[in-house]
């Protein structure tokens, strides 16, 4: 018979245990999922930084666009070539 007190000896009759001990703090699939949106909703980016070539192509795609569409292009994306052309005039240093 094995001592109550003695935690060293293994126990012959017993199998051992296999895999990862359990903690007790395991969180179920829904619990998962809502960290990860949490951590996503943290991440999110507002806006995006441009390097010169890249505000400057932006404005050219959207400059044929504008030109593609004509008369029912969206005002939105007027607007949007429009802003990104005075950041891309300032940034060059030019206003």
């Amino acid at each position: 018979m094995k001592d109550s007190n003695d935690t060293a000896t293994i126990d012959a009759l017993e199998a051992p245990r296999r895999g990862r001990p359990k903690t007790g703090n395991a969180l179920s699939n829904a619990e998962k999922q809502k960290a990860y949106r949490a951590r996503l909703a943290a991440e999110k980016v507002s806006h995006v930084q441009l390097d010169l070539y890249e505000l400057a192509s932006c404005v050219a795609s959207l400059g044929f666009l504008i030109r593609e569409h004509g008369e029912s292009a969206n005002p939105a994306m007027i607007a949007l070539r429009d802003r990104l052309s005075e950041q891309w005039r300032r940034a060059r240093g030019r206003d």
